[in-house]
């Protein structure tokens, strides 16, 4: 309980201020406000609270990947998910707009709802096949329309609480508004955010690594299915997971030792 309550102490005010000065009007009306002063204000938030909880992030193959980005138009990127605070993670690290689908619960999350809202994300639930398909249709509609927004997405759907170390299967769902617009779709691996928010752990510092796994263009799945897709990625990240096993128990050593 310590730890929430140092990062309550430095986080709070800045996000009161943040709740009443800009993420309300941001949340109810996004559209008159140009998306990278909405991003730079959420993302300085976001690396408060990463700053707070004492998170060092480790960055591998991130040269390639920004070598592949494409800075004119919107992307994909899709990750294993481990941890509620994984979206903070890539929002802090971001060097362009990124926004995220979020699950359906967390829209009666206080603060993270109006966040994703601030940012045109939005919000899926999984057991419900017609908002689904809406969602997706959604994000088509928007990676068409705003050029300079890209998209997050957790393809496993909901927290890995079986084994981190291996990815769960991806719903091939996930895929269909990058296909169908034909953007691209990277795929990326992380590990130590399940720390991050553990009570019992009390760590003085909290690696968290992000690898950067590999790229499908639009030329790359162009014949191919949503489910192969979804397949072929899964076993990238999952190849990626566990490249940085053996490194993320390095650091946690080097990083907390003594």
């Amino acid at each position: 309980m310590l730890k929430y309550l140092r990062v309550i102490i430095k986080v709070l005010p800045s996000l009161i201020g943040a709740y009443f000065s800009w993420m309300i009007k941001y949340s109810k009306h996004p559209e008159k406000y140009d998306i990278n002063l909405r991003f730079n204000r959420v993302q300085k938030l976001v690396r408060k609270v990463l700053i707070a909880f004492k998170v060092n992030v480790q960055y591998f193959n991130f040269d390639e990947f920004y070598q592949k980005a494409d800075k004119n138009r919107p992307y994909l990127i899709v990750a294993n998910h481990i941890s509620d605070f994984d979206p903070l993670i890539f929002i802090a690290i971001a060097k362009k707009p990124l926004t995220v689908v979020g699950k359906v619960e967390i829209s009666k999350y206080p603060f993270v709802n109006r966040i994703i809202k601030c940012l045109d994300g939005e919000f899926l639930d999984r057991n419900d096949l017609k908002q689904s398909l809406k969602v997706f249709k959604n994000i088509a509609s928007k990676m068409e329309k705003i050029d300079n927004l890209d998209w997050l997405i957790f393809p496993e759907g909901t927290r890995n609480k079986i084994n981190i170390n291996e990815v769960q299967a991806f719903h091939y769902g996930t895929f269909k508004p990058a296909m169908k617009t034909n953007s691209d779709i990277h795929v990326m691996s992380l590990l130590g955010t399940q720390k991050v928010l553990d009570v019992k752990c009390k760590n003085k510092m909290y690696p968290v690594l992000v690898k950067y796994d590999g790229t499908f263009s639009s030329e790359d799945y162009a014949k191919l299915t949503t489910v192969v897709v979804s397949e072929q990625a899964q076993k990238l990240c999952n190849e990626g997971v566990k490249s940085l096993i053996e490194e993320e128990r390095s650091l946690n050593f080097k990083l907390n030792k003594n």
